[in-house]
């Protein structure tokens, strides 16, 4: 990231011919040790649009890896529902789109049956955006699907406007605790994630593992950990 960000600063200095600071402070990175913090970490990334005021939901968020998981999340669903409709229509006590194969042809074209999915013609974004959750392709990042970190955003994100005081939905805590969080200070988790911690975030055990392999007694960010996560893994 750093090197990235040098030379995005470089090349749009050059750009607008002027020279000097263009980030507005220096790169910084903090390790994510279990699945609270990733989740913690990736709501925040995913609302700032929307904490900034500068889009309205999520999914008009432009240029954002949670609008992209959105789009083909939709393109997915309703890829889905054509095919299922199609194969009703023509063997009613066929297989429904869940079950189908799909082909592991990698020019993209469909094997000997001629309703198999191509793999990545439902999904864009799956050849750069890692998945949420884990499929027989690729390891994803939480363990929980899509619908579930959709919904997890969405809540977020209301509580956050102040124009809009909406209720966390009922199923929304027991995600927050399978995962370790804390829901009553979630919110305050994901609005202030960058200044809570500094070399890594997650539960106390965690980071008291990451201190041990870096030969420290403690690290900064353990009063927050205490206060956002469970003491340990559920």
């Amino acid at each position: 990231m750093g090197r990235l960000n040098e030379f995005i600063a470089r090349a749009a200095n050059k750009e607008d011919n002027v020279k000097g600071r263009f980030w507005e402070s220096r790169f910084k990175c903090q390790a994510l040790l279990d699945e609270a913090a990733t989740a913690a970490c990736m709501v925040y990334v995913d609302l700032n649009l929307v904490r900034a005021g500068l889009a309205p939901t999520p999914e008009e968020s432009d240029f954002t890896s949670i609008q992209e998981r959105i789009r083909a999340w939709q393109n997915e669903m309703t890829s889905k529902a054509l095919i299922t409709s199609e194969l009703t229509q023509h063997n009613p006590d066929g297989p429904s789109a869940e079950n189908m194969p799909i082909s592991e042809n990698k020019s993209g074209i469909p094997g000997s049956n001629p309703l198999a999915i191509p793999v990545g013609s439902l999904c864009p974004s799956s050849l750069w955006l890692c998945p949420i959750q884990s499929d027989t392709h690729r390891r994803g990042i939480l363990q929980m699907t899509e619908a579930d970190y959709f919904n997890l955003v969405d809540q977020s994100g209301r509580l956050l406007r102040a124009d809009k005081r909406g209720a966390i939905d009922p199923r929304l805590a027991p995600i927050l605790l399978r995962i370790g969080a804390n829901p009553q200070a979630w919110i305050d988790t994901i609005s202030r994630f960058g200044p809570k911690f500094r070399l890594a975030a997650g539960l106390i055990s965690s980071l008291r593992d990451f201190a041990d392999k870096l030969g420290r007694r403690w690290l900064v960010g353990l009063s927050a950990a205490r206060t956002a996560f469970a003491s340990t893994s559920p």
